[in-house]
């Protein structure tokens, strides 16, 4: 998401923790950021980790992600018309990193169970909570703190800026995915229900309880959290899908 993209691009971020899909395509620098709360998913196992999707930690042993990271969007899927899968696989076969980079280490955290919200709508429901079978170290990583009502998702917004933090790659054209990078300036386009701050009528795929941001999406971005630029230990969102 840091500033390269040329087309600007719409994400979507949703109250249960969530931002718009993907963070990169230009818009992240590329050198790594130091944002211990940005975990890397990934299967394959720590000796040879395949990078899935970004998430953030929210506590010791657990992370905030996207649901469609677990499940594709059922096909058909018009708008906010699509609806979440099932989970592929089992739990066991994802992984946690809290690395900068996505290297093989006996840091990794094998995840024992997921979490997903009863409703399964593309729009709103596109996030999932994965525990981990061993927690992190303070010295290891620090939690974010999510924000969980309705309220302390429209005073976050109020700002108009969000933070992002994932390991995607940094550019469409490019394969260098599984470094962790973030942005702290991407512009809150729009936010469904702000009567003072409207969505464009072409923006109709957004849930009530969500919001649009500018950036670009990039393979591995999925998931990654959506925080405050002043209080980067606040998580707000999940980067859910981009329209393009």
């Amino acid at each position: 998401m840091p500033g390269r993209s040329t087309s600007p691009t719409t994400e979507t971020v949703s109250l249960r923790g969530s931002s718009s899909e993907t963070v990169t395509m230009g818009l992240f620098t590329k050198s790594f950021s130091l944002v211990c709360t940005s975990v890397a998913i990934a299967t394959g196992g720590p000796s040879t980790p395949a990078l899935r999707c970004s998430g953030t930690l929210v506590s010791s042993n657990v992370v905030l992600t996207a649901r469609h990271c677990l499940a594709h969007v059922s096909e058909p899927a018009p708008g906010c018309g699509g609806t979440l899968a099932e989970p592929r696989g089992t739990p066991d076969q994802l992984w946690v990193g809290a690395a900068p980079w996505t290297l093989p280490s006996a840091e990794w955290r094998n995840v024992s169970a997921w979490i997903l919200p009863a409703p399964s709508h593309a729009c709103g429901d596109d996030v999932a909570l994965l525990v981990l079978a061993t927690p992190f170290s303070t010295a290891e990583a620090t939690p974010a703190r999510p924000v969980t009502s309705e309220a302390a998702f429209r005073d976050a917004v109020r700002g108009r800026v969000l933070g992002l933090a994932a390991f995607g790659a940094s550019s469409a054209a490019t394969t260098d995915a599984g470094t962790r990078r973030s942005r702290w300036d991407i512009p809150i386009t729009c936010v469904p229900g702000d009567l003072s701050f409207p969505c464009d009528h072409d923006l109709d795929s957004i849930g009530a309880l969500e919001l649009a941001s500018g950036g670009g999406p990039c393979s591995g971005d999925s998931g990654g959290g959506a925080m405050l630029p002043g209080e980067r230990d606040v998580v707000f969102g999940v980067l859910a899908r981009a329209k393009v």
